[in-house]
């Protein structure tokens, strides 16, 4: 996926209606677009997987950044995935973190609401950073990652009419389409570190 930033908005303190004609590291000119100072141009982030359109057209600007809460429920060498029906991708259960909410709280929240049981006994695995494009909106998207354990006694499955709840052996994680990518790795490097990660967009 790709997104158009203005030079301008790249130098500090620059105020006019043209941008200052040295364009940023790591940042090229659109092609046919002889003079830079004039010019739009295009900066590569993290492509959403169902993003497979982009044709060179300006994007639609960025909405305000989501905080999203998700949960790595570990069940001995099985880990709990959530994908809406009718589709064949997957995410972590949780969800975006309300106005004046905690990140933990809405993390218990959403998956009770998900799979019928809030996640406990909570250990920060770490964050990824994700930029995508749906419905026509772009969106960038901090997913805050914990692990919890399944608790004693529940019972897998989803409580939402249009979620699955799926228990996924690790060992199958780099075969599924599991979204954002990066989580894929996140999860396995932390199962066998325990030691938290970061994850930026891009990467």
């Amino acid at each position: 996926m790709r997104g158009h930033v203005h030079a301008g908005s790249r130098r500090r303190g620059w105020s006019g209606t043209r941008p200052p004609p040295d364009l940023s590291p790591g940042l090229t000119c659109r092609p046919g677009l002889a003079e830079p100072e004039t010019a739009w141009i295009t900066a590569r982030t993290d492509q959403h997987p169902s993003d497979t359109s982009w044709s060179g057209a300006p994007m639609p600007p960025t909405m305000p950044t989501e905080v999203s809460a998700r949960a790595v429920i570990l069940a001995g060498d099985r880990v709990l995935l959530a994908n809406r029906r009718g589709q064949f991708w997957y995410f972590l259960p949780g969800g975006n973190v309300g106005p004046g909410e905690t990140v933990e709280a809405a993390l218990r929240r959403e998956t009770s609401a998900e799979a019928g049981f809030g996640a406990s006994d909570l250990e920060f695995i770490g964050c990824v950073e994700h930029t995508y494009v749906e419905d026509d909106r772009r969106f960038h998207e901090l997913n805050v990652v914990f692990a919890a354990d399944l608790p004693w006694g529940a019972e897998i499955g989803s409580r939402k009419d249009d979620i699955d709840i799926n228990s996924v052996a690790l060992r199958e994680l780099p075969n599924l389409d599991l979204r954002p990518a990066t989580l894929t790795d996140m999860i396995l490097d932390w199962v066998g570190s325990r030691r938290p990660g970061w994850h930026a967009a891009g990467r």
